[in-house]
């Protein structure tokens, strides 16, 4: 005796096929986004770091009264309490990474006895995956600056000379 099967429960190999086919798309479509997104926030993370050393040098030097000077990596690392150790691309950061820090005297008041300064801080901070920017000046540092893979076999000149 046959028995009938009226109610069939499954899917068939087409309709698998066809979700698979539709989740590949879907995955094509959707992989380029989430790669730039997580590109953007990396550059947000390394501008936000650059801002960070460059903030801790700065309290540095005004409590240090220090002039002109360079501030290597292994510097600002003893200054900072969050170290600057990988980048936000998963990369060590470059020993020649620094911060350079030019002292001049204020000319612009005459009646300028006391002798204030201006102080001007570069920055140049790269990864050994050539992201990051070269020497640059701290109100110039943001996201548009920061370069992905741009500066392969880089490494950071801040000079030791400066004039006062």
């Amino acid at each position: 005796m046959k028995k009938i099967l009226t109610n069939k429960k499954g899917f068939t190999l087409i309709e698998l096929l066809a979700v698979i086919v539709i989740l590949a798309v879907i995955v094509m479509i959707a992989t380029p986004a989430v790669t730039n997104y997580l590109n953007t926030a990396r550059t947000s993370a390394y501008v936000t770091n650059a801002r960070s050393a460059i903030e801790t040098v700065r309290d540095d030097v005004i409590l240090n009264a220090k002039g002109s000077s360079v501030y290597s990596l292994s510097d600002i690392n003893n200054l900072l309490s969050k170290k600057l150790v990988q980048s936000p691309f998963g990369m060590p950061y470059d020993e020649s990474s620094c911060i350079r820090v030019t002292r001049e005297l204020d000319n612009s008041n005459p009646n300028n006895v006391a002798g204030n300064y201006n102080y001007k801080y570069e920055m140049c901070l790269i990864d050994k995956g050539g992201n990051g920017f070269n020497i640059t000046e701290e109100n110039a540092i943001n996201d548009s600056l920061v370069g992905v893979g741009t500066l392969t076999g880089q490494t950071c000149a801040c000079s030791n000379v400066f004039s006062e």
